[in-house]
């Protein structure tokens, strides 16, 4: 599935989208991908969790945010 939401983005934006699907904890497997090819922007989701729960759960985005070695975007949901 992920190539045809990228494939649906691709249409409507004049940017190169690259979807990779990776088996193994999500955290490290991004990581591993940003370690072994180049990319100029990351966009990632969030559940938007704070305090205690983001405490307690982390959050993949904000991890990837501040170690990846290009820009990461994340979007939250707004309703939460």
């Amino acid at each position: 599935m992920p190539e045809v939401s990228g494939t649906t983005v691709q249409a409507k934006v004049a940017v190169p989208v690259i979807t990779r699907l990776r088996v193994g904890p999500a955290g490290s497997q991004i990581m591993a991908v940003l370690d072994d090819e180049s990319f100029d922007l990351v966009v990632m989701g969030s559940h938007g969790r704070t305090g205690l729960r983001l405490a307690l759960l982390g959050s993949i985005a904000e991890k990837t945010a501040r170690h990846a070695p290009c820009l990461v975007m994340i979007a939250r949901d707004r309703t939460s």
